[in-house]
This record gives C-alpha cells, sequence and structure tokens, in this order.
C-alpha cells in the first residue's frame, strides 16, 4: 500500500467524498478511502457523514426543483437550502 498523501487541502477532500457520494459509495467506505489515501486526521466519520448527508439533501432539492423554470429554480433552491441551514444549526 502507498503511504497517504502528504500534502491535502480541505476542498481536495471534500472533492473526493463528493466524487465518491455520486458513485454510490456508502459514507462508510469514503471514511476507510480518506483514511488510507490520506490519512487518519484528513477528516473524521463524523465530517464524512455529514457532508454526504448534505450532498444527499441537495440531491433531493434538485430533484423536486426538476421541471421548473431556471429562475424560480435557483430561488427555490435558494430558499431551502437557507431554510435548512438555519434548522440544522437550531437542532445543534
Amino acid at each position: 500500500m502507498a503511504s497517504p498523501i502528504a500534502v491535502w487541502s480541505k476542498l481536495e477532500i471534500r472533492a473526493v467524498v463528493s466524487f465518491l457520494f455520486a458513485k454510490g459509495t456508502k459514507w462508510s467506505v469514503i471514511c476507510r478511502e480518506i483514511v488510507e489515501n490520506y490519512g487518519e486526521h484528513a477528516m473524521s466519520m463524523t465530517q464524512v457523514y455529514q457532508w454526504c448527508s448534505w450532498f444527499k439533501t441537495v440531491e433531493q432539492i434538485c430533484k423536486m426543483n426538476q421541471g421548473l423554470d431556471a429562475r424560480t429554480q435557483q430561488t427555490m433552491t435558494r430558499t431551502q437550502l437557507e431554510f435548512m441551514t438555519s434548522s440544522k444549526s437550531t437542532e445543534e
């Protein structure tokens, strides 16, 4: 097995999580891949799970908004994301 990547950015790891999520990879497998390739301190299991949950929510919003015109779709998505973000912060 190759040694973990020594220099990485948070953005790079989020992109990897996004890519693997889009391929249908389970979050637990994504965690394992991150640890194998970037080391133990790159991203926690909780963070990977939260990012996957976020991507799933955005994916659901996009599916709900299909068929709407572009302007309405943009407004709806922004409103839905603001609502979800505010409701998540009140839960914590």
